[in-house]
């Protein structure tokens, strides 16, 4: 099963889903209304609020305050893309041009701003526990960001600062989307739980490739530029596990702003494979946690940790 087959089994939940993120389009005046409807019109994969709805059906029927959560979920992450594209002053994103780039940096911050905005508006109309859930989201990606950010060509950083920096950025958002779909769904504590370290794990999962497709991955297919991250100084999982490396090291550490020799060394180390290798691992874990969950058939969430290890964008 395919990322588009399980995203077909919920499309009436989905499209719902798309309505909502429509309505705030259509609810903004202009230039941020055009802005809206570029970003919608290059959507992306909506894995977010996927993982709501799909959290919310396994306890029954998806409850119509699912669906804003869900809608909350994207508008957050988009307006994450917003911002991060400023940081990074990148130029393009899913195969486009992007905010910044056509309307400037500061039409683009705006626009996060009031898409943040109109999130905790649609999380007023649901459980009071959701807009603690995201609210803590967006604190958690905040404080990622800026450690990365203070952290550029930094050969001395721990690797578990690394993860924990995956993960604030990353994972806990996976993780609070299946929390927060999971209690509207009626999900008792340890369900929740549960759900939440599933959503954790393939969370890291989904960082630790993502920062590995920026080193392998084909331009065209990520719709973006790639060894982007690697040229601003962001040491991601293989390129610490090469300055870890006694022989590799010191090497490492006098190139770090030289991308492609960086790569090629991270091929031939091994580090590459390994980082591969623990990306498996929190796929692993995140599957070994559904045996918590109600009834016995987990496929659509299995394929969801099988798209994150096979995915190519």
């Amino acid at each position: 099963m395919d990322l588009g087959e399980v995203i077909a089994s919920y499309a009436p939940s989905m499209e719902r889903v798309e309505e909502v993120i429509h309505r705030v389009e259509q609810g903004a005046q202009s230039p941020a209304k055009e802005i809206l409807a570029y970003l919608n019109d290059r959507g992306g994969k909506k894995l977010r609020p996927l993982l709501v709805i799909m959290s919310s059906s396994l306890f029954g029927s998806i409850p119509s305050q699912a669906i804003l959560v869900a809608g909350a979920a994207e508008l957050i992450h988009t307006a994450a893309l917003l911002h991060d594209d400023v940081v990074d002053e990148a130029n393009i994103r899913r195969n486009g041009p992007t905010v910044n780039h056509l309307w400037g940096d500061k039409a683009a911050v705006l626009v996060g701003d009031y898409l943040l905005a109109e999130a905790l508006r649609l999380l007023l109309d649901t459980d009071l526990r959701m807009i603690g859930i995201m609210a803590e989201v967006v604190a958690d990606m905040c404080t990622g960001e800026l450690d990365q950010l203070c952290n550029r060509f930094n050969p001395n950083q721990a690797l578990a600062a690394y993860l924990k920096r995956v993960e604030q950025k990353t994972a806990r958002f996976f993780s609070a989307c299946c929390r927060a779909g999971a209690l509207l769904g009626g999900a008792s504590s340890s369900q929740a739980e549960a759900l939440a370290f599933y959503g954790l794990n393939i969370g890291m999962a989904f960082q630790l490739i993502d920062d590995l497709l920026d080193m392998q991955g084909e331009a065209r297919l990520l719709g973006k530029a790639i060894r982007q991250d690697l040229a601003a100084g962001v040491l991601t999982l293989p390129v610490l596990y090469l300055l870890d490396d006694p022989h590799w090291g010191s090497l490492v550490q006098d190139n770090l702003r030289e991308p492609n020799l960086l790569v090629d060394w991270a091929k031939q180390s091994g580090a590459i494979d390994r980082s591969w290798n623990t990306a498996r691992g929190y796929a692993r874990s995140a599957l070994n946690s559904l045996d918590l969950l109600p009834g016995k058939d987990h496929r659509h969430l299995q394929a969801i940790s099988q798209f994150i290890l096979c995915r190519q964008v």
